[in-house]
C-alpha cells in the first residue's frame, strides 16, 4: 500500500486529471440515470389462468385447480401457491423466492402446465401463463372529458393512446371507462314469432354472408387476372339489408324484423374525474426507464395532439408521480447540501480552510463515483439511494479527516506538506482500510435480505458499499495527492502547540482546554476500570430491559409516513346493478371532494376492478391525489375526515324516535340505497343481536319497510291470523285487555308453512319478493310484505296476485285468514321520511336500564356495530410506506373441513370486532348473493328436439345478446361483435319462460321444459398451498401500533382450542416483520463475526477485537435512549438497519484509538500512560468523525428541510418522515458510542494490562511524568 501511495504522490497531475474525469463522468451519470420515487422491485410472480365457460366454482376447484396444483407444487424455488376458483374459470398465482431468474421459472411453469392439461376437461380453454410485475403501476393518469359524443371521445382516447405508446419509455396505456363497440341487431319478438324464425336461421345467414373468400386468379392465356368475391361486411347497412328467409317470392330481411345499430356494449363500469364522466388513460413506464423523462414526453405528446381534438374536450393530468419524485429529489438533494455544508464548516473550524477543502472534496468525489457504479449496474436513483448518500456523508469523510488531521499535525511539527501527507497516508492506511472493511462488513449481509422487503431495501447497502469503497480511494489517493500540492498547516496558537507537545511527550495532565479536562477525567476513570465497566453494564440492562419496554412506544414494521395519495374502496354486496353501484360511488366522491387538501378525485365503478387488496365485493375505486404537503393538513387528518364523512354510507343510519308503549327506546332505521326486504330484515335482527344491551329478540319489535322505501315498489302487506278458536274475541281482548293474563298462549307462528305457500304462489313472478316479520310476544299476527324488484308493474295484476296469495294462505290449516292492504302507507311514513326502511323498538337489559335509557348514552356503543351491518362499506387505504402489505392485521385460516373453517372464521372475526383499536374488520368468505338458474328438463326438452345449447342461445336474447359473428369497420382497430337481442322492454326474467323455440314439434315456449330457480350464488373459492383458506383482516386505528394489536391476538390464539385440521397463520405485515427481524438478527451476527475476523487480523489480538465488539453492543443503549427522547417506536426495518450500520461506524473510532495505543505501547510506554496519550492525541479526529457523521444526519433527525432553491425552511416533510428513525438510531447511538470509545475502551485496555500481569512488569521502569495507579 505504501508503494501505491508513493506512486500516486509522484504523479500528482495524472491523479488530479483522473479525479476531474470522475467528477465530470459522475455529473453526467447523475443527470442521465433513471430516477423514480420507489425502487422497481422484481419478485417472481407467475399467473396461470384457466377458463371453462359456465363451470361452477365448486367444479372449478375440483376439475381445474386440483390437477394444476398437483403438477405445480413440486417446482423448484416455489414459495407459495395461491389458487382461486370462480364462476367460469380458475387461476393459480405462484410466488417464487426473490432473486430467481424469471425466464427459467416461466419455462418450468409452462412445462408443468402442459403436463396438467391432460387432466383438465376437454372443454377447458388453453391455460395461459403470464409473469406479474409489481413495478408496472401507472406513472400518470391522463383524463379526457367533455360534452362530446361518446364515440368521438372513444376515438380520441384511442388515438392518444397509440401516440403515447410510441414513446420509448412507455410500456403500455390502459383506458379506464372504455366500452367495447358492438353492432346490435334488436329483434322485435312479435315479428320474430310471426315469421316463425329461429336462431339457426339468423346465425347461418350472418355467418355464410360474412366470410373472406379466397377466389384465386384466372389465367386466360392472354393474361392473369385476380378474381375477388367481396364477402365481408363493411358497414351496418349491409346487416340491415341481409336476407334471412324466403317465403315464396318474398324475401325477409333483417330490416323486416329488427333494427341494426352500431353501439357499445352494456356498461360494466364508469369512470370519472372530479365528478365528471371521463376516459382515463393509465400510462405505465418500462422497468428501468427514467420516470421524469417518461412523464415529460407524455405531456409533450398530449400538447401536440390537442389541436386535432374536437372543441369542448378537456384534458387533465392526475396521479403524476413525476411531481412527487421531483419534490422528493429536491428535498433529499437539499439535505445532502445541508449535510455537506455542516461537515465543511466543522472541518474548516478544526483544520483550516485548506484542510476543510480537502475533506470536503471527498464528499462529491465519493458521491459521483458511487453514482457511476450504480449506473454501470443498471440501477436507478430513488429515495433510498438518496438517503443512503445522506447517511454516507459523515462516514465517507472519516478516512479523509484522519489523514488530513495527522498531516496537519506533522506540518505543525515542521514537515513539508508532501512529506506530511505521505507519512499520514502511509501511517493510517491500514487503520483506514480496516475501518472501511468493517463498515462494509456491516452492510454486506443486507445484500442477501430476502423477499419483497429485501428487494426494496437492497439499494441502501449497494449505495453505501459503492460510496464507501470510493471514499477509501479518496482518503488514501486523491486527498493526499491534492494535499501535497495545496496543503498548509491549520491555524495553531501557542497554547495549541504546547498542548500538542504535551500530548506527544510532555506533562499530559497540564494540558488546557477541553482536551485537558477530558484527560483529567479519564485519568480518574482509568484507575477504576471495573467500576466503569460495571456502570456501563448496569445502564445497558436498565435501558434495554426496563426503561424502553416500560416507557417506549413499542414496535412497528415500516415507519408511518404522511401519505401523498390515498385509495378509497367502496364495497357493496347483493345483486345490485352497475348503475346502482355507481350512484353510491358518486355519493362517496361527492362527500370526499368537499374536503380541503384533495387535488383530484379519480373514481371508477365496475364489476371487475383489479388491484392490490381488491375484494370480490369491491365495486368502486376512488384514487385521491393530495395537494403539496406544505399547503394542506396532514394526510392522516384528511383520511380521518374521509372516514367521518362516509360513515353514513354503510347502508344503515339510525336515529332515535318516540318509543311505543312497553318499550324503552325507539330507533328509526334509514337506508341510502335500495335493499331487498329479507335483507333489511336480517340487518335489523343482526343489529338487535349485536348491540348487546337489549333483551333477546322476543323482547324487541321490528317493523319491516319497503325495498326502495319511496313508495312505488311497495305492493302491499298481508296480515296473517293463526287458527284460534275465537279470533274476533281475541282481537277485542287485544284492543281492551281486561287482564293481561287472559291473553291466549299460542304455539310458535307457522312460518315454514307461510314461506312454502308464498314461494309457490310467487314462483312465476321473478319481479316480486317477500319479507316476513315474526309476531311480538304472544300477539297472534304476522305480516308478509311484498315488493317489486323494478319500477314497473300493473296495479291490477299485482292486486290479483295478492288475492291469490291470500287465498292460498287461508287454505292452509295453520292460518285462519289473511287480510292485505295495497299502497304506500305500509310504514305510515311522515313527510321527509322517504328513506325510512323500518323501525326498531328496544327494551334495555336490567343491568343498564337504570343508567342508559337515552339514545345519547347508547349511541357510542351502537355506532361500531352499525358499520358491520351489510351494505355500502367504505374503506380508506393510505399510500403505504415501503412495499405493499395490505391490511395491518391478516389472519389466515386453512382447513379442508369446510364446517370447521366457517366456524373458525366466525370466531376469529368476532374476536377482532371486540378488540379495541381495530377497524375495517372483514373476512374473505364468499359474498352472499342470488343467481337465477335455468333448470332444463333434458328428457322433456329432447321430446321437442331441443337441448341445453338451444336453451342457452335463446336465454342470451334477454341477457347480453347472442353473438353471431364479427366484422372490422374502417374506423375500428379491433373486430366488432355482432349480437342479436330483444329490445330493453322485453329483457326480463319473466320473458325467458315465454320465449318460443322452433323445434321438430313446432313452436313451443321454453317454460314447457324449463324452470327458473333462485339459488345462492357462490362467489369464489380460495386455496393456499392446496388447502382451502379464509382470511380475516382488519386495520389498526390511529394511535395504536400494529405490533401491539397482533401480539394481543397471538396471545388469544395461543389459548384458542384449535380444532383438528385447522391451521392459523398471521400473514401480511406481521409475517414480513417476523421474517425481517429474524434476518436482521442473523445479519447483525454475521456482521459481528466478519468484523471480528477483520479486527483480529488487524491487531492480532482476540481481546482487542472483543473489546471493540463490546462497544458495538453497548452502543445500542444510545439507539433506545434516542427513541425514548424523541418518542418514536422501534421500526424493525429502519432501526434494525440503523443498529447494523451503527456497528460499522462505531468500529472506526475504536480502530484508530487502539492502533495508536499499540504504537505507543510498542515504544515502551506504560499501558496507563499509553492509554492517556492515545486519547489525548486522537480526541480531535474521533470528535471530528463523530460530529461530521451526526451533523450529516442532523437535518433528518430534526426533520428539517432547507430549500436552497427557493430559500425557505420547512419542517416534517414526508421525505424526512421516512428516514427520521434510522437517522435517530445512528445519531444517538454514535453519540453514546463515542463516550464509550473515549472512556470505556481505554479503561478496558488498562484492565487487560492489569489482568495479564503486564502492569506489574512495567513497574520496574520508572514512570514518566504521570503518577501511576496502584
Amino acid at each position: 500500500m505504501n508503494s501505491i501511495i508513493s506512486a500516486a504522490l509522484s504523479r500528482g497531475r495524472t491523479v488530479v486529471l483522473i479525479f476531474l474525469l470522475v467528477l465530470i463522468a459522475g455529473v453526467v451519470g447523475y443527470v442521465t440515470i433513471p430516477k423514480e420515487s420507489s425502487p422497481d422491485i422484481t419478485i417472481p410472480y407467475v399467473y396461470v389462468s384457466m377458463h371453462h365457460e359456465g363451470i361452477s366454482p365448486e367444479d372449478a376447484e375440483r376439475m381445474l385447480v386440483r390437477p394444476m396444483e398437483k403438477e405445480l407444487r413440486g417446482l423448484d424455488g416455489l414459495k407459495e401457491m395461491t389458487a382461486t376458483a370462480y364462476q367460469s374459470g380458475a387461476n393459480v398465482m405462484l410466488e417464487f423466492e426473490a432473486g430467481l431468474d424469471i425466464d427459467p421459472v416461466l419455462q418450468d411453469v409452462r412445462e408443468a402446465v402442459d403436463i396438467a392439461k391432460a387432466d383438465l376437461p376437454e372443454e377447458t380453454d388453453e391455460p395461459t401463463v403470464n409473469e406479474i410485475n409489481l413495478a408496472l403501476q401507472p406513472v400518470v393518469v391522463v383524463s379526457l372529458s367533455g360534452n362530446i359524443p361518446e364515440r368521438q371521445l372513444v376515438r380520441t382516447a384511442k388515438d392518444l393512446r397509440d401516440s403515447i405508446e410510441g414513446i420509448s419509455e412507455v410500456l403500455e396505456v390502459d383506458i379506464g371507462g372504455l366500452r367495447e363497440e358492438v353492432v346490435e341487431i334488436v329483434v322485435d319478438p312479435l315479428m320474430f314469432d310471426t315469421y316463425q324464425l329461429n336462431l339457426s336461421t339468423i346465425a347461418q345467414a350472418t355467418s355464410r354472408n360474412n366470410v373472406l373468400v379466397a377466389a384465386g386468379d384466372l389465367d386466360s392465356g392472354s393474361g392473369r387476372l385476380p378474381v375477388k368475391v367481396p364477402g365481408l361486411f363493411e358497414s351496418p347497412e349491409e346487416f340491415f339489408n341481409l336476407p334471412i328467409k324466403t317465403v315464396g317470392d318474398t324475401v325477409i330481411r333483417v330490416r323486416d324484423i329488427a333494427t341494426v345499430r352500431p353501439t357499445f356494449k352494456d356498461p360494466d363500469g364508469f369512470s370519472r374525474l372530479d365528478g365528471k364522466p371521463s376516459l382515463n388513460l393509465y400510462v405505465k413506464k418500462r422497468v428501468g426507464e427514467n420516470l421524469i423523462s417518461a412523464v415529460t414526453k407524455v405531456r409533450e405528446v398530449v400538447e401536440q395532439e390537442r389541436h386535432r381534438w374536437p372543441e369542448g374536450l378537456e384534458v387533465t393530468f392526475s396521479q403524476d408521480q413525476s411531481d412527487d419524485i421531483r419534490s422528493m429529489l429536491l428535498d433529499l438533494q437539499n439535505n445532502v447540501i445541508s449535510a455537506i455544508l455542516l461537515v465543511m464548516v466543522v472541518c474548516i473550524l478544526a483544520l483550516g480552510w485548506r484542510g476543510g477543502f480537502l475533506v470536503g472534496i471527498a464528499i462529491p468525489g465519493s458521491f459521483l463515483a458511487g453514482i457511476l457504479i450504480l449506473a454501470s449496474m443498471g440501477l436507478t436513483v430513488n429515495m433510498i439511494v438518496l438517503f443512503s448518500l445522506i447517511m454516507a456523508v459523515g462516514m465517507l469523510v472519516d478516512g479523509a479527516i484522519v489523514v488530513t488531521e495527522l498531516a496537519d499535525r506533522k506540518m505543525n511539527e515542521g514537515l513539508n506538506r508532501k512529506e506530511a501527507y505521505k507519512i499520514a497516508a502511509q501511517r493510517m492506511a491500514w487503520p483506514i482500510i480496516s475501518s472501511t472493511a468493517t463498515t462494509l462488513a456491516a452492510f454486506m449481509p443486507l445484500l442477501f435480505w430476502p423477499d419483497i422487503v429485501g428487494e426494496f431495501m437492497k439499494f441502501l447497502p449497494i449505495t453505501l458499499i459503492a460510496t464507501l469503497s470510493a471514499s477509501l480511494v479518496m482518503a488514501l489517493i486523491f486527498v493526499p495527492t491534492i494535499g501535497a500540492m495545496i496543503g498548509a498547516p491549520g491555524p495553531a496558537s501557542e497554547g495549541q502547540m504546547k498542548a500538542l507537545a504535551a500530548a506527544e511527550g510532555g506533562d499530559i495532565l497540564s494540558m488546557g482546554g477541553y482536551t485537558g479536562m477530558y484527560v483529567r477525567v479519564l485519568n480518574k476513570a482509568l484507575r477504576h476500570p471495573l467500576k466503569i465497566l460495571g456502570g456501563i453494564g448496569f445502564i445497558f440492562i436498565f435501558v434495554m430491559f426496563y426503561l424502553y419496554p416500560t416507557f417506549g412506544r413499542g414496535m412497528e414494521f415500516f415507519p408511518s409516513v404522511d401519505p401523498e395519495t390515498a385509495t378509497v374502496k367502496v364495497r357493496m354486496r347483493g345483486n345490485m346493478s352497475v348503475e346502482e353501484m355507481d350512484r353510491q360511488v358518486q355519493e362517496v366522491e361527492h362527500r370526499i371532494s368537499q374536503i380541503q387538501g384533495i387535488e383530484s378525485v379519480v373514481g371508477r365503478t365496475g364489476m371487475s376492478l383489479t388491484g392490490d387488496g381488491i375484494t370480490e365485493d369491491t365495486h368502486g375505486l376512488i384514487q385521491l391525489n393530495f395537494v403539496d404537503w406544505d399547503e394542506r393538513q396532514t394526510g392522516w387528518a384528511i383520511l380521518h375526515e374521509i372516514e367521518l364523512r362516509t360513515n353514513g354510507l354503510n347502508g344503515i343510519t339510525v336515529e332515535p324516535v318516540a318509543a311505543e308503549d312497553g318499550y324503552d327506546l325507539g330507533l328509526a332505521v334509514h337506508t341510502t340505497y335500495p335493499l331487498g326486504g329479507t335483507r333489511i330484515q336480517r340487518n335489523l335482527e343482526g343489529l338487535i343481536e349485536r348491540i348487546g344491551l337489549v333483551r333477546p329478540v322476543a323482547g324487541s319489535k321490528i317493523v319491516d319497510g319497503s325495498a326502495l322505501a319511496n313508495g312505488p315498489n311497495v305492493i302491499g302487506e298481508l296480515t296473517l291470523v293463526p287458527a284460534v278458536d275465537d279470533p274476533r274475541g281475541f282481537f277485542e281482548k287485544l284492543k281492551k285487555p281486561e287482564n293481561p293474563d287472559e291473553a291466549p298462549k299460542l304455539e310458535p307462528f307457522p312460518w315454514s308453512t307461510v314461506k312454502q305457500v308464498a314461494q309457490e304462489v310467487l314462483k312465476d313472478r321473478e319481479d316480486l319478493r317477500f319479507a316476513y316479520v315474526a309476531p311480538e310476544g304472544t300477539r297472534a299476527r304476522g305480516k308478509i310484505q311484498v315488493t317489486r324488484t323494478d319500477d314497473g308493474g300493473d296495479l291490477r295484476a299485482d292486486a290479483a296476485m295478492m288475492r291469490e296469495l291470500k287465498a292460498a294462505l287461508e287454505g292452509t290449516a295453520e292460518i285462519r285468514y289473511a287480510s292485505f292492504q295495497m299502497g304506500t302507507s305500509v310504514l305510515d311514513r311522515a313527510e321527509g321520511e322517504d328513506s325510512l326502511i323500518g323501525r326498531v323498538y328496544l327494551n334495555f337489559a336490567d343491568a343498564v336500564a337504570a343508567n342508559q335509557t337515552s339514545w345519547d348514552s347508547i349511541q357510542p356503543e351502537v355506532a361500531p356495530y352499525l358499520r358491520g351491518v351489510p351494505g355500502v362499506i367504505v374503506e380508506v387505504q393510505a399510500q403505504e410506506a415501503g412495499p405493499p402489505q395490505g391490511k395491518d392485521v391478516q389472519i389466515e385460516l386453512s382447513s379442508n373441513n369446510q364446517q370447521v373453517l366457517e366456524q373458525a372464521v366466525r370466531t376469529v372475526r368476532g374476536i377482532l370486532e371486540q378488540t379495541e383499536g381495530l377497524k375495517d374488520v372483514d373476512d374473505s368468505r364468499p359474498v352472499p348473493g342470488v343467481e337465477w338458474q335455468v333448470k332444463v328438463d333434458r328428457a322433456e326438452a329432447a321430446r321437442y328436439g331441443a337441448d341445453i345449447a338451444t336453451v342457452g342461445s335463446y336465454v342470451q336474447f334477454v341477457t347480453n345478446g347472442l353473438m353471431l359473428g364479427t366484422y372490422r369497420p374502417d374506423y375500428a382497430d379491433d373486430e366488432v361483435d355482432i349480437r342479436v337481442r330483444f329490445p330493453g322492454g322485453d329483457r326480463h326474467l319473466s320473458e325467458i319462460g315465454d320465449l318460443r323455440v322452433t323445434t321438430t314439434s313446432g313452436v313451443v315456449p321454453l317454460k314447457n321444459f324449463v324452470d327458473l330457480v333462485p339459488a345462492q350464488k357462490v362467489g369464489q373459492i380460495e386455496r393456499v398451498d392446496a388447502r382451502r383458506v379464509y382470511t380475516v383482516t382488519a386495520n389498526v386505528e390511529e394511535g395504536y401500533l400494529t405490533d401491539t394489536k397482533v401480539r394481543e391476538l397471538q396471545d388469544w390464539a395461543d389459548t384458542y382450542d384449535i380444532p383438528e385440521g385447522l391451521s392459523v397463520r398471521f400473514r401480511g405485515q406481521n409475517e414480513d416483520q417476523a421474517e425481517s427481524m429474524v434476518f436482521l438478527m442473523k445479519a447483525f451476527m454475521v456482521a459481528l463475526a466478519v468484523m471480528f475476523i477483520i479486527l483480529v487480523t488487524q491487531f492480532n489480538s482476540i481481546y482487542q477485537a472483543l473489546l471493540i465488539l463490546f462497544a458495538v453492543v453497548f452502543s445500542t443503549i444510545g439507539v433506545f435512549l434516542g427513541l425514548l427522547i424523541t418518542d418514536q417506536p422501534f421500526s424493525v426495518v429502519m432501526n434494525g438497519i440503523g443498529v447494523i450500520a451503527l456497528a460499522g461506524i462505531v468500529v472506526n473510532n475504536n480502530i484508530v484509538l487502539i492502533d495508536t495505543y499499540d504504537a505507543l505501547h510498542k515504544r515502551g510506554l506504560h499501558s496507563f500512560e499509553a492509554a492517556l496519550r492515545t486519547c489525548a492525541q486522537r480526541l480531535r479526529p474521533v470528535m471530528l468523525t463523530t460530529v461530521t457523521t451526526i451533523l450529516g444526519l442532523l437535518p433528518m433527525v430534526l426533520k428539517l428541510n432547507i430549500d436552497f432553491v427557493h430559500f425557505k425552511v420547512s419542517y416534517d416533510a414526508p421525505s424526512s418522515q421516512w428516514w427520521v428513525q434510522l437517522s435517530t438510531s445512528i445519531a444517538f447511538g454514535l453519540a453514546f458510542a463515542t463516550v464509550l470509545t473515549l472512556v470505556l475502551t481505554p479503561c478496558l485496555l488498562v484492565l487487560f494490562a492489569r489482568l495479564s500481569g503486564e502492569a506489574a512488569r512495567e513497574e520496574h521502569e520508572p514512570p514518566q511524568r504521570i503518577e501511576m495507579p496502584d
